[in-house]
């Protein structure tokens, strides 16, 4: 073998050898940020509705908590004084619209950005919770996977949060990180 052979080889092999775990979660890493824009939302049904009280799933000063006949739509954001857009397909900006059949009460007090919807890595899909939530995991996903909020510390441009599979109301195994690609709020 020649040396020129080798060097070739020693390259080849070398460029074969994963990453260390730190270096591939950063290496390639990016979290996208959508803020949800009920005004251009789709709606792929238009019902006769309510809405309550403001949202449990997000803070939006716009978003709210509806029903419609014995279905309860968390969240929905305000369109218009007669209109409200629940979004269930966030990545095809479609979703419910609601008519109102009562003003909406008031706006929350605060207008913070915190996600209501993310989709990982690996393509699971993850909404956060409006009812009871397996402790300091609010985020119920798609593969049995329960997953933490992500860190407003966190670097916007890579975001990772902690998920695994509950074992009950307290207690969450086989944990992990995981790269929210999408992050909608």
């Amino acid at each position: 073998m020649t040396m020129r052979t080798f060097g070739f080889i020693s390259l080849l092999v070398a460029s074969l050898v994963p990453l260390s775990a730190g270096a591939a979660q950063t290496a390639a890493a990016k979290t996208t940020t959508v803020r949800f824009d009920a005004a251009t939302m789709k709606a792929t049904a238009t019902v006769r509705g309510s809405c309550w009280t403001t949202s449990i799933a997000s803070r939006r000063r716009d978003a709210y908590r509806c029903s419609v006949v014995n279905s309860i739509h968390d969240p929905c954001f305000k369109v218009d004084s007669k209109n409200v857009a629940c979004p269930t397909n966030l990545a095809a900006n479609s979703g419910l619209r609601i008519g109102l059949t009562k003003p909406l009460p008031p706006p929350a007090s605060s207008n913070a950005h915190n996600p209501f919807m993310m989709q990982l890595a690996g393509g699971i899909s993850c909404n956060v919770g409006t009812g009871t939530v397996v402790a300091d995991f609010p985020f119920y996903c798609s593969g049995n996977l329960v997953c933490a909020a992500p860190s407003s510390t966190a670097d916007p441009r890579a975001v990772f949060v902690t998920c695994g599979t509950p074992k009950n109301a307290m207690t969450v195994e086989r944990k992990g990180r995981y790269l929210v690609m999408v992050m909608y709020e």
